[in-house]
């Protein structure tokens, strides 16, 4: 925040933008709600309507470098385990 504040000396037409990262995509999971109450407390920076989500799916297939088709498909079911 010190920076923008520092570039804003320099040019008072400058607009911040902060876009939320990571957030989780369970509706039951509030935390970006939450962390968007928190940056209201910074009024020169504008919060974007648009948030990049993490999904588990994408994290478990970049981990065991597949695609997430290929990784549902070797995927055993749960019917199969009993």
């Amino acid at each position: 925040m010190l920076r923008f504040t520092a570039a804003k000396d320099f040019n008072e037409d400058v607009r911040g933008y902060l876009v939320l990262n990571m957030t989780p995509t369970n509706m039951f999971v509030n935390e970006a709600n939450e962390a968007a109450e928190v940056l209201k407390d910074y009024p020169e920076m504008h919060l974007a309507n648009s948030r990049v989500c993490d999904r588990k799916a994408h994290r478990d297939a970049w981990a065991e470098s597949m695609t997430i088709l290929k990784r549902k498909m070797i995927k055993p079911s749960k019917k199969s385990k009993r």
